[in-house]
């Protein structure tokens, strides 16, 4: 067991976890990572790992304080007692899926569950609508037992609130959580990987019956016939329970469709369990995203999440979170089964380039909620309901980044707004916005923080404050993406909060730790725009004021 001290609150998961190849070992794997690095001063996250057999041995991290059998009824108890004898133990967080909890439907689970003292919360990954009896009644008695059920779609809380009797206020929605990677047009990802000047269809995850895959080989003649450099790339191994049982006989079967309809050379396989970053950047360079479930009933698939957390467009069956988070702004849906949707959407996707980069931008928009850092908290919000100790303690700011700051700025000053993370210079610049970030580096330079950064952004705000203020008292907000004043708007709006705003940006770069050079700068900038602002009549243009004086006053050496 990890050395954790006695001083932090411990947040206990029941799952699987890496190395072990499964989508919620992956899914652990996230989201704990990310309430270490936000909670990592005041809270810790153990695992207890559920293995098949006793045989199998997994190098797990110390992270892991102990394996449970997954038919082993006497393992669940012991974890249970085991947790129950941890004082600083404040919460067990289930991870909720059929197979990976043993025969009957998961029964064992039922034993941990009458066994554990701690609050409960269970995120159930799968929820079916038309359970057998034994299945239903096993999950019943979960809902009942867990403190609260947490589900990714709204469907799934309304199949659980009919179909299994939960009460409506013990089911919360948390989406499935997605990386928070920037936003590209995948060209470096596509030259990286090989695949420059390809248009590039790509299905991600473990191979097995009922994922579809052969109804987007069946697509492909069509789509070749159009666009014959199009490749559709099927990334991951086959699933270990499959491969098991029958071997690699999906994937062979897949091959040998491929030959058979003459487009084995635009069909290519990974034989892998990617590792995160190769994944994202296998999503990068993907132009569209198919998800053919042909399950309907399937609750969530974290592929899909994670395909339009990229901003990639996807191509899904209607099944349930497809339903619920494909929309036609983002996406399309198809039928089950049917290959010809497939090369429908696909070639309209491909034939109408702006269409298709406008739908991948939404969807990336769209999914900024998911953003594991979010899902976080989100939990944590749930997860403190439960336990009072957990609310009391503060999480872990993460640390700045000013990268973006940094390509929002040229020589001139800090471009108002930005498409993704490239600027738009259609609406120039504005005082406003180049003081905020003038305090941001002072505050950097304060914590010693992007040094470096913060010495070459500094000069450049306080240049544009100075080429914005006149001796005569006489300034401009606005200014346009050719650097000059915008007339109309500086003269047409009240502009006292942003020079109130600039002038508090200023006392606090004079006394900051940026340079002496900068300081002195900002120093004298204040001294001759003070006595402008003695007339000030709005309410925040008079905060601001207050502000500047107090950090003015703070300045001993001045």
């Amino acid at each position: 067991m990890e050395n954790i001290s006695s001083e932090k609150a411990i947040i206990a998961y029941l799952t699987t976890f890496p190395p072990r190849e499964c989508g919620i070992a992956t899914f652990t794997r996230d989201l704990t990572e990310h309430f270490d690095k936000m909670y990592s001063g005041r809270e810790a996250t153990v695992i207890l790992a559920m293995k098949t057999d006793e045989h199998q041995r997994l190098s797990y991290s110390a992270k892991v304080i102990k394996e449970v059998l997954q038919n082993k009824v006497e393992d669940y108890e012991d974890a249970a007692e085991m947790l129950n004898a941890m004082p600083d133990v404040a919460l067990v967080a289930i991870e909720h899926e059929y197979g990976i909890y043993g025969e009957g439907y998961g029964k064992n689970l039922l034993c941990f569950l009458e066994t554990i003292k701690k609050p409960v919360s269970v995120t159930c990954h799968t929820v079916l609508p038309n359970p057998p009896e034994e299945m239903k009644s096993v999950m019943k008695q979960i809902i009942d037992r867990a403190n609260i059920v947490i589900v990714m779609t709204h469907a799934s809380k309304n199949i659980l609130r009919e179909v299994y009797g939960a009460p409506e206020d013990k089911v919360k929605v948390i989406p499935h959580g997605i990386h928070p990677a920037p936003y590209t047009d995948g060209r470096l990802a596509k030259k990286n990987l090989g695949f420059a000047n390809k248009k590039i269809i790509s299905t991600f995850g473990f191979l097995s019956r009922g994922k579809g895959i052969e109804y987007g080989i069946k697509a492909m003649p069509e789509i070749v016939k159009k666009f014959p450099d199009c490749l559709y790339l099927v990334i991951g191994e086959t699933h270990p329970v499959v491969k098991k049982k029958d071997g690699e006989e999906y994937r062979e079967s897949l091959g040998r469709l491929a030959k058979d309809l003459g487009v084995e050379k635009n069909v290519i396989f990974f034989d892998k369990f990617l590792e995160t970053a190769e994944l994202l950047q296998f999503l990068e360079a993907t132009d569209i995203y198919l998800s053919l479930s042909q399950n309907t009933d399937q609750a969530v698939s974290g592929t899909l999440s994670y395909a339009l957390g990229a901003g990639r467009p996807v191509i899904a069956t209607p099944f349930s979170q497809a339903k619920e988070i494909i929309t036609p702004d983002v996406g399309a849906l198809v039928e089950v089964g049917e290959s010809d949707g497939i090369a429908r959407e696909v070639s309209n996707l491909f034939a109408d380039e702006p269409r298709r980069i406008a739908l991948g931008k939404n969807a990336y928009f769209h999914t900024r909620i998911m953003t594991w850092p979010n899902v976080a908290l989100s939990y944590m919000r749930e997860f403190a309901m439960l336990a009072p100790v957990l609310a009391k303690r503060e999480r872990v700011l993460p640390a700045l980044k000013l990268t973006h700051l940094s390509h929002l700025t040229d020589d001139f000053g800090a471009f108002q707004f930005a498409i993704l993370d490239k600027p738009d210079p259609a609406w120039g610049y504005t005082l406003d916005d180049n003081a905020r970030a003038l305090a941001a580096m002072a505050w950097c330079a304060n914590q010693g923080r992007d040094k470096k950064i913060s010495a070459r952004l500094a000069p450049v705000y306080l240049s544009f404050i100075k080429k914005s203020l006149s001796p005569s008292g006489k300034f401009h907000n606005y200014f346009t993406g050719g650097r000059v004043p915008h007339d109309v708007r500086n003269e047409s709006e009240n502009l006292e909060d942003a020079r109130a705003r600039t002038l508090w940006a200023l006392a606090e770069a004079a006394k900051s730790n940026l340079s002496w050079l900068s300081r002195r700068k900002a120093k004298i900038l204040f001294k001759k725009n003070f006595k402008f602002l003695a007339g000030v009549s709005s309410p925040r243009a008079s905060a601001f004021v207050i502000k500047a004086c107090y950090t003015w006053i703070q300045n001993r050496n001045d």
